[in-house]
This record gives C-alpha cells, structure tokens and sequence, in this order.
C-alpha cells in the first residue's frame, strides 16, 4: 500500500474501483517535504474520493508536514520593517516566547550549524534538500552541526542571545538559496500560547 524511498519521501498507491466506468485506475500520491502530490491515471477523481485518499496518505506518513517550530504570538512578521528611523527587511518571523519553551524542528535534516553567530546568538540551522531553516536568539542548543533530526525534534530552547530586544524565537526559511515567508508556506500564523 505504501512505500518509503531513500530520500524520505512517502508514496501511496491506492486502486479505486469507479462506479461510472467500473474500471479500476491507481491513484499515486506522494508526500514531499510536506507537499502532497496527487496523480491519477484514468479519470479525474471526485472530491470525496480526493478527501480519503490525502486523509490516507496522511495516516501512513504520520502526518509528518511540516510545523511551527513553537507556539506563540508573532511580534515581527517578514519583511520590511523599520530598525529606529531606517527600514530593513526582516527575514524572518519572530515569535514571542518564554526563556526555555522547547524548539522542534520544522521538518527532519542535518543540522549545518549549531553554534553562535553574530546577531543571532545562539542559533541552529538544519538543512534538507532545498530547505533550510534558522531557529536563533536560543538559550540552550540540543543538537550539534553534523547531526540527524527528525521532523518534529527538540533542538533548542528559546531564549533571548544576540541581538535580542527580549526573549523570542527568530525563524526563517530558505528555499533554493532565497529567504521565504513562513506564514503561507506552514498554512498560517502560529497557534497563541
């Protein structure tokens, strides 16, 4: 039923019988990095049949997409921003948070760096494929550069290290080389705590 590549991306082949038709045609479905991908080969399914398929693609993966790294508020979204009388751009999101609130990674990788850095503080970051992300002003690091993570790991603990007006998460995504907004991608702003 389902088949797990090297790369760590899930696929799903499901054979459907329709009722119109009554022929059987596959329906292939591929979690990668969090983004299904549906293919079918005979006839557009309909929407029920859609909505059971992704619901069982998500139970054999483990809902494993990708999510916020910590619950929270968010006190700086991507952008542009003003740094006292000058604008900058943020590249990141910054989630308020308390000293020592438990930070997962958004999705599993190899951590590229875990250490301190100029501004950020003590910062992580973990890439995988075509994504990395950067969790910084951290209290405390759970992980060193060269490990494994998973999906959802703790890799920190957020505190308020570098350049840091108080304790928060700074986050920020890069996908191909360039800095993304979070929010679209992880489907809207974090839950409040």
């Amino acid at each position: 039923m389902g088949s797990l590549t090297r790369s760590g991306d899930l696929t799903v082949s499901v054979r459907i019988r329709w009722r119109e038709r009554q022929r059987a045609g596959p329906i292939n479905v591929n979690v990668r990095s969090g983004i299904l991908q549906l293919r079918h080969s005979l006839y557009q399914p309909t929407f029920s049949i859609m909505r059971y398929v992704i619901i069982l693609a998500l139970l054999v993966s483990g809902c494993a997409l990708p999510r916020w790294p910590v619950d929270g508020m968010m006190t700086s979204p991507f952008g542009l921003r003003m740094d006292g009388v000058l604008p900058e751009i943020h590249r990141g999101v910054d989630i308020a948070v308390p000293i020592g609130t438990p930070v997962i990674a958004m999705k599993g990788g190899r951590v590229v760096y875990a250490g301190t850095m100029r501004g950020y503080g003590n910062v992580v970051m973990i890439e995988n494929g075509d994504t990395r992300t950067v969790y910084a002003h951290l209290s405390e690091l759970r992980v060193r550069t060269g490990d494994r993570v998973r999906s959802h790991q703790v890799v920190a603990l957020s505190g308020a290290s570098g350049n840091a007006s108080g304790a928060h998460l700074h986050f920020e995504v890069l996908r191909y080389g360039r800095h993304e907004d979070p929010v679209p991608l992880l489907g809207g702003f974090p839950k409040p705590r």
